[in-house]
């Protein structure tokens, strides 16, 4: 019986194959003429009789909406195709980022009947992968359409653009905020259903599935303790740069009781000249670059806040720095330095992954420094024990120099 059963499986797949390999190939071949419209009649035609290439390739070569591309990779995969299987995983869970088509438990059973049907398919840190869709799948099934009016959130501007969107509704449903009864699954389901990069969701689902399994009290979920994207990284940034700059704006206010500085404009104007030349120095002459670019950017822009708030507070007490060379010296310098950098520019810019140094960028933040120091000298003047306004331009001076021996080492290293 056993044998037989066999036997007419084989029969059948033999007869399939028949049926859809004229229609496969004519559809290749009609779309290699780049005939796609003619070339996908017969996509469907062989799809329809079981062609798992038919599947792949009206998913994978044409323009069709999420829930379409999710069915025909699903028939792809639980046919035996490989790839078929890897966006099926995608689609459904690891990149899903969707509160009405993310199902890990759809996922698992193609997994399942696509490993039966073709034991020899295999994807990279598949292991891991499939150790972490089986939490997933465990969760319970989410009522996706019923939140989604319960708290209108299709309303919301960014429902359909922000990719962390589903992920920011965990973070409040783990702090107990807008959704009612708020518990450790819901933030679990919304940490599935906002799947965004694998690497991301693999680690936030193990550490929020041991809370859900072991601790019926809610734990804050945060983001930032997640992200590997360059995206996400600047939605960290810009919330770090959030932050800092509300603890700068009260460390301004003990600063200026504590310097005794009657013109309160003149620090707050200072500051504002300084953080607007620091950040276009940062974002315009530094050269941060690669994945974590603004992530970089903005620690350093924070970092020299500070310091420069630092730097106030301490020529209060009493500090001066000490500074080589006159100023028409270091003026000399800055000037020459200044020319020779400008042309360096002009004739090879600086251009890397995602940042670039163009002279017109140079020139930008130089003009910007000129206001920084200006304001600063009267600052400095103002609070320090050190009277001599030259003193101070001075000091700007030589400071500025050692940011152009930073730029031209990046324009070496670069060029």
């Amino acid at each position: 019986m056993k044998k037989l059963i066999v036997l007419l499986s084989l029969l059948f797949t033999i007869a399939s194959g028949a049926s859809f390999t004229e229609d496969l190939n004519t559809a290749n071949d009609l779309y290699k003429q780049k005939k796609q419209k003619e070339a996908k009649e017969y996509y469907i035609k062989a799809s329809k009789n079981n062609s798992a290439q038919a599947h792949f390739k009206l998913a994978y070569q044409y323009v069709v909406d999420k829930e379409t591309a999710i069915y025909h990779y699903s028939k792809a995969a639980k046919l035996g195709h490989s790839k078929a299987l890897f966006y099926t995983l995608e689609e459904l869970f690891f990149r899903a980022n969707d509160l009405l088509l993310s199902d890990p438990k759809k996922a698992l059973e193609v997994y399942n009947i696509a490993k039966n049907n073709n034991s020899e398919i295999t994807f990279y840190d598949e292991k891991d992968s499939i150790r972490i869709l089986k939490m997933a799948a465990e969760v319970p099934l989410f009522r996706a359409e019923e939140f989604i009016k319960q708290y209108q959130l299709e309303k919301d501007e960014d429902f359909k653009n922000d990719g962390y969107y589903i992920w920011k509704l965990a973070e409040k449903a783990s702090r107990g905020e807008i959704f009612k009864n708020s518990n450790p699954e819901l933030v679990l389901q919304l940490i599935i259903k906002g799947a965004f990069v694998p690497a991301e969701v693999k680690s936030a689902v193990s550490d929020y599935y041991d809370i859900w399994k072991n601790n019926k009290e809610l734990v804050e979920f945060d983001i930032c303790n997640y992200v590997t994207s360059t995206y996400g990284m600047s939605l960290c940034a810009k919330r770090q740069e959030e932050a800092e700059n509300n603890k700068i704006e009260k460390e301004l206010s003990l600063l200026l009781k504590d310097i005794n500085l009657n013109n309160s404009d003149l620090l707050y104007s200072a500051y504002k000249n300084t953080s607007k030349y620091l950040d276009t120095k940062v974002w315009y002459e530094e050269g941060h670059d690669g994945s974590g670019y603004a992530q970089w950017a903005t620690s350093s822009l924070l970092n020299q806040k500070n310091e420069y708030i630092k730097f106030i507070r301490k020529i209060a007490n009493g500090f001066v720095p000490i500074v080589k060379a006159s100023l028409s010296e270091n003026d000399k310098i800055l000037n020459k330095r200044y020319k020779k950098i400008k042309e360096r520019l002009k004739k090879t810019p600086v251009r890397g992954m995602r940042m670039s140094i163009m002279e017109k960028d140079f020139i930008k933040v130089q003009r910007s420094w000129i206001d920084y120091r200006d304001i600063n000298v009267e600052l400095y003047t103002s609070i320090s024990k050190q009277k001599d306004k030259k003193f101070w331009e001075n000091y700007i001076t030589s400071q500025r120099i050692k940011d152009y021996n930073l730029l031209e080492d990046t324009i070496n290293i670069f060029n």
